[in-house]
Parts: structure tokens; C-alpha cells; sequence
């Protein structure tokens, strides 16, 4: 069954496996993507979970890097209101998502976005 989703714009991402570990540019795909979002004065966006499918990458770290990417898009823009949604395969994956962010929330950097 596929996801459906209503949207106004849509990404691609394409990554060079031959050049690099597909893995090393996940976090500048999602700082890109988030900043076109904003650029383009969209509210919402929705991303899977870049690399941690047939690429391999350990699902926790992928997780790390997305979500650090997305605080770090708060961080930096505090005041605009964007809602950010992971489209993820199971559970599972989903609770692991929520054990990162719990550990990232607790860190000084980011222990003041809710």
C-alpha cells in the first residue's frame, strides 16, 4: 500500500553513491530540503528516513541526523512555523525516532525547542 499525499511541491533527492557514502550527504539533503521548504514559504514537509533503507546505514544514526538537522533548522529560524513529519516503515523504527530525540532534547544545545 503507498502513501498518499496531498502537496504542493515535491523533492528528489539524488545522491552519487559512486562518489561518496550516500549516508555523508543525508544531513546536507535535509538542510536543503528544509531550507527550500522555508525559501518557498511552504509549512509542512515530509521526509523518509534518508539512507537507513537499502543503503544500510544504522537506523539510529540516520535518525540522528535528521533530527539534528531539523532542530538545528529551528534553531536558526525560530519563528517561522514549519511541521515536519517522517514517513516510516514500521513501529519500530518510529520508536527508535522518539528514543534519539528524547536523548538530543536532553543535550544543551538543543534543550530549549519543545
Amino acid at each position: 500500500q503507498s502513501l498518499k499525499m496531498m502537496y504542493d511541491y515535491k523533492l528528489h533527492l539524488v545522491i552519487r553513491t559512486s562518489q561518496v557514502c550516500p549516508w555523508e550527504q543525508s544531513d546536507s539533503a535535509y538542510k536543503q530540503s528544509l531550507k527550500l521548504a522555508k525559501d518557498n514559504n511552504c509549512h509542512s514537509i515530509a521526509f523518509c528516513l534518508i539512507s537507513a533503507g537499502i543503503f544500510g546505514y544504522p537506523v539510529d544514526e540516520a535518525w540522528r541526523k535528521a533530527l539534528q538537522a531539523c532542530m538545528d533548522f529551528f534553531l536558526d529560524h525560530p519563528d517561522y512555523d514549519l511541521r515536519i513529519v517522517f514517513a516510516c516503515i514500521d513501529d519500530n523504527v518510529i520508536n527508535m525516532g522518539n528514543d534519539v530525540l528524547t536523548e538530543l532534547k536532553k543535550s544543551r544545545k538543543y534543550s530549549t525547542l519543545e
